[in-house]
C-alpha cells in the first residue's frame, strides 16, 4: 500500500485535549496510529486545551479504533472504587 493510498478518518470527538491525548495513548498501545485534530470555535483563536479535539486513524483501522474507545468509556472492564468496600 502507497502512502498516498491511505486515507485517514475521524473516530470520535474527544472534549479536550487531555482526553484526546489519552485516547491517542490506549490506541497506539494496541498498535493503532491515531492523530489529535484540533478543533471547535475556539481554535480559530489559537491552541486551547479546553477545545474539542478530533481523533483521526487510518480507515482500514476505524471501527476497531472505535470499538477500543467505547469499551474504555464504558462502565464494562473498568475498577470502579465501590468493588473495594469491603477491602481492609
Amino acid at each position: 500500500m502507497r502512502p498516498e493510498d491511505v486515507r485517514s478518518v475521524r473516530i470520535a470527538t474527544a472534549p479536550n485535549e487531555t482526553i484526546a491525548v489519552m485516547w491517542r495513548d490506549l490506541l497506539a498501545d494496541e498498535g493503532i496510529v491515531a492523530a489529535i485534530q484540533p478543533g471547535g470555535a475556539g481554535y480559530s483563536f489559537g491552541h486551547n486545551l479546553l477545545n474539542e479535539q478530533y481523533i483521526l486513524v487510518r480507515e482500514d483501522q476505524a471501527e476497531r479504533a472505535m470499538q477500543i474507545i467505547d469499551e474504555f468509556e464504558s462502565d464494562e472492564g473498568l475498577i470502579l472504587w465501590d468493588d473495594f468496600d469491603d477491602v481492609s
